[in-house]
């Protein structure tokens, strides 16, 4: 279904929650996730470490819209190795999650993001469920993925569904210098 629409209706707390795939659709809607994504990312990451990736002057706006909008064309394009889906409940879109190839056998998921007004409600756990099961679909036989530090309710997410620590992977987007406030994890399928 590398180009059709995946549609996953789940059942959480009573509401029906959808899982659909952005090939075709949502596409602004992930743009906007992947925007706000960044925009606390980076944010964060000044008030936590002091790094800057972008400085916060007149063209912070512009040059991370453009770092989503390179993201998202990145993201969309990356076939039927990978997955992207975002998560949409009574016609609002608010979480976004993707898996893609790193090499043969080997997938990574990235941008797991759900707006905090919806964290909390297992939200997070449907969607990483979801990107497990397209990587089994897809025969990987391991999946990695990288996330900053202060992210440790994620990372306890990550654990409960079979993720261990491992060192840096070579494919990581994270810089070398950088590493130091990231944690890597792996699951082998």
């Amino acid at each position: 279904m590398a180009y059709g629409i995946h549609i996953k209706i789940i059942m959480h707390n009573m509401v029906s929650m959808k899982i659909l795939d952005v090939k075709n659709h949502h596409q602004r809607d992930f743009y906007r996730l992947n925007y706000e994504y960044l925009d606390w990312a980076t944010r964060r990451l000044k008030q936590e470490y002091g790094i800057e990736f972008v400085p916060f002057d007149e063209q912070y706006t512009e040059a991370i819209a453009k770092y989503a909008s390179d993201s998202v064309e990145e993201y969309l394009h990356i076939g039927s190795e990978g997955h992207v889906a975002v998560l949409s409940e009574n016609g609002t879109v608010f979480g976004m999650g993707l898996l893609k190839k790193l090499k043969e056998e080997v997938s990574e998921i990235k941008r797991m993001y759900i707006q905090p007004t919806f964290r909390g409600n297992g939200y997070g756990k449907h969607l990483l469920e979801h990107l497990i099961d397209r990587a089994y679909e897809k025969e990987y036989r391991v999946i990695m993925l990288d996330s900053v530090k202060f992210m440790s309710t994620a990372h306890h997410l990550y654990q409960s569904h079979g993720f261990e620590f491992c060192d840096p992977y070579p494919e990581s987007e994270i810089a070398e210098e950088l590493q130091k406030h990231w944690i890597f994890m792996k699951k082998i399928l």
